[in-house]
């Protein structure tokens, strides 16, 4: 999922007109190319879609990672992981706290390796296209992060033409550009609040 849309990226590099149908190509690429970073640099996937997690449990929480979460459709204990026969936890026995937290209505979750399987929804919807109205229960891409990496792919498309170039020597002196590593330093700060823990 494309965390920022062409008409944002335009709108930054000041674009008014029409772009060619080549370089909007080139920078639709872009845009998918800096959205994949950040998803491999924040560790999860942004895109609301259904999914299953698997947790130890012992505790009295545990955590989903794919936020927001839009709802829990099952959770099964199986300490052997045979799902068939598993545990069937409803809704009263349970509840969807703040944070992507699932507390436990008796106390600590029943324990066992990866025992707990949940079946939810959770992510981000992505942006409608210009013109179309947002579909009903739509979650958007939060205004920091799609702002961030938009302006990641301003910064990546404007200096396209001299990747590497640290420093330009003129008739007066001489120009130093320093690198900056994979991301913009205040891009960097954006994704790390974004970012889960891996394990």
């Amino acid at each position: 999922m494309n965390l920022t849309t062409i008409e944002s990226v335009k709108r930054l590099l000041g674009e008014t007109e029409a772009l060619d149908a080549d370089v909007q190509a080139q920078l639709e690429a872009k845009i998918a190319e800096v959205s994949a970073r950040a998803v491999s640099s924040c560790n999860r996937a942004f895109e609301k879609v259904e999914r299953v997690s698997y947790h130890n449990g012992g505790g009295r929480y545990l955590y989903l990672s794919e936020m927001p979460v839009a709802g829990i459709t099952e959770v099964l204990w199986a300490p052997d992981w045979d799902w068939d026969a598993a545990t069937v936890y409803g809704a009263p026995d349970y509840a969807l706290l703040s944070g992507g937290m699932v507390g436990f209505r008796w106390g600590l979750w029943p324990s066992g390796d990866k025992a707990l399987r949940i079946t939810y929804t959770g992510g981000y919807d992505p942006a409608p296209a210009e013109g179309e109205a947002e579909p009903e229960g739509y979650v958007a891409i939060p205004a920091d992060l799609e702002g961030a990496v938009c302006q990641q792919v301003v910064y990546e498309w404007r200096r396209r033409n001299d990747p590497g170039l640290s420093a330009v020597s003129l008739p007066d002196g001489t120009i130093n550009k320093m690198q900056v590593g994979e991301w913009l330093e205040s891009v960097k700060a954006v994704l790390n609040r974004y970012r889960v823990r891996p394990g």
